[in-house]
């Protein structure tokens, strides 16, 4: 084995090769469309509402708390595996070379979403306060420090306490990022240059605890496996994860949906379709996220056209995955040894899915009467949902 840092630039090249391989799916799957018709709705209504945004809204302490919230959640991404925590303790001195390459990937990824939210904000806190130039500036360059000072404070603290409090740590945090950041958007730069002073205290405290402290592998192996655990969960809905078993659940709050299938013989494929769909976790959550987008599509996407559209892609998407993953599933099963026709299996799934999708038009058009009264705008947009998922049934697959 080289140097520590040898073996980071070696692992963080593997991981980037297969960060790239799985995202690329992501991005040409309905996670693509999805993020196009909200950044082009989202854009269209906030700019509207720039308009006539009244002179007192509190965009100051907003902007601050949500800042401060995306600040404070900062998870060192160390990329440790579990035989690390062998090999890598006669190394334990030289673990500075490789956790100081862990911070500055963990500082670096994590920038982009706190100054992207700030970057939305500056409309409003241009419209409100008149920020502009220089203070606009000066506060992305806060918000970047702040970012880097709680990546290392959250790693210092997890390594001195073994992750023990993390939340309580966070809190803290989320306090002596979110009070600079509202104070400075507000104008008083004096008072949020002040602010700063705790919580260059609290991180050089943190970093002093960890001095003396054996390296708790055991915790940042679990922090680095249940990462990637749930970045290959979130991939598995748009490619197949190879060594990513979905997980089953019970959900006996649905218990009522098999009780009003035939108990036959007939009956039994459509009863082993719906059980699969409610009781498997990558089905199931699957249809509640895509439904959830298309609800919050519905309700506020102010173009019922857009809207439309936004909602056709969604329900093609959805139906689509659900009859592709109930009709073809390739394991064997006992009830393939049973004299049932052909074609029972694959009807009994576009029967599962036909009626997850009706379910799926009735809150669509529930929420579309939010935000257009209820009529004809919101019953058409129902009857797109469960048109385009039918079509998607009947014509798609074999």
């Amino acid at each position: 084995m080289g140097s520590l840092r040898d073996v980071w630039r070696s692992r963080f090249t593997r991981y980037m090769e297969e960060l790239q391989r799985y995202m690329k799916f992501v991005f040409t799957g309905h996670l693509a469309i999805v993020l196009v018709f909200l950044l082009g709705a989202g854009g269209f209504a906030y700019s509207n509402w720039l308009k006539e945004v009244p002179a007192d809204f509190p965009a100051a302490p907003l902007a601050g708390i949500l800042l401060g919230l995306i600040l404070a959640y900062a998870p060192p991404v160390t990329l440790l595996k579990e035989a690390d925590a062998v090999f890598f303790l006669p190394m334990e001195r030289q673990l500075g070379d490789y956790m100081e390459g862990a911070l500055k990937w963990t500082g670096a990824s994590g920038l982009f979403l706190p100054v992207a939210v700030f970057v939305v904000f500056i409309p409003l806190l241009n419209a409100v306060y008149g920020l502009k130039g220089l203070a606009l500036l000066a506060i992305v360059v806060g918000v970047g420090a702040l970012h880097l000072w709680n990546v290392r404070t959250e790693f210092a603290h997890r390594w001195a306490d073994q992750g023990e409090g993390v939340w309580l740590d966070r809190i803290i945090r989320f306090i002596l990022s979110a009070a600079p950041l509202t104070a400075a958007l507000w104008g008083k730069w004096w008072l949020g240059v002040l602010l700063l002073v705790p919580a260059g205290v609290y991180g050089v405290l943190k970093q002093r605890s960890m001095k003396g402290v054996p390296f708790p592998f055991l915790h940042f192996i679990e922090l680095e496996n249940g990462r990637m655990t749930r970045f290959y969960r979130f991939a598995n809905q748009f490619t197949d994860v190879p060594h990513l078993r979905g997980a089953v659940r019970r959900r006996g709050w649905l218990d009522w949906v098999y009780a009003r299938i035939p108990f036959s013989r007939k009956g039994a494929p459509r009863y082993l379709a719906a059980r699969t769909f409610i009781r498997s976790d990558d089905l199931f959550n699957l249809w509640v996220r895509l439904t959830v987008l298309s609800v919050l599509g519905a309700a506020f996407i102010p173009i019922p056209v857009a809207s439309g559209i936004f909602s056709a892609a969604l329900a093609f998407a959805c139906a689509y995955q659900l009859r592709d993953a109930l009709a073809g599933s390739p394991e064997f099963r006992l009830d393939r040894l049973y004299p049932l026709p052909s074609g029972a299996k694959a009807a009994a799934a576009r029967g599962t899915v036909r009626r997850a999708q009706a379910v799926q038009a009735v809150l669509v058009i529930a929420a579309a009467s939010f935000q257009f009264g209820f009529g004809f705008v919101p019953i058409l947009l129902g009857l797109t949902v469960y048109v385009v998922s039918e079509v998607t049934v009947r014509f798609t697959g074999k």
